[in-house]
């Protein structure tokens, strides 16, 4: 008889620990509070994601320039007769690594967009800017 009653008196109170519907008003605005915070994070990320592709992409493109002075200033240096080799590499070098970020990357796609939009109709060849010759 003991047991039965430890069985009804405990078993409305286990319900009510079990019912995850019934949700204290504080607790919802802790969630959602929460919730704007782990957005804000998120954002933040994507702005310091977007100084290190600027920050990557400005180094990049100084070496290629420092790259490039030197190319021009060893090949001038040799008045044109002297074809500085090493320095060719190395500007090379600096212009593929240049090309391998994003934001090159996003320019250039970006540019293709424009290209195919702004591509000039096929032109017949009686209407194309050089004359025409007729017997």
């Amino acid at each position: 008889m003991s047991k039965l009653l430890g069985v009804l008196l405990f078993a409305p109170l286990f319900a009510l620990g079990q019912a995850g519907s019934v949700m204290d008003p504080t607790r919802a605005t802790e969630i959602a509070a929460m919730a704007v915070s782990a957005k804000t994070k998120v954002l933040l990320s994507k702005e310091e994601i977007s100084k290190a592709e600027q920050q990557l992409f400005s180094d990049r493109f100084n070496r290629l320039i420092v790259a490039m002075q030197a190319f021009a200033d060893d090949y001038n240096g040799g008045r044109g007769s002297v074809w500085p080799q090493k320095k060719a590499d190395a500007m090379e070098k600096a212009f593929r690594d240049l090309q391998k970020t994003q934001s090159w990357k996003r320019a250039l796609a970006s540019t293709d967009l424009t290209a195919r939009e702004t591509k000039p109709a096929d032109v017949p060849l009686e209407t194309a800017s050089t004359p025409s010759r007729q017997p």
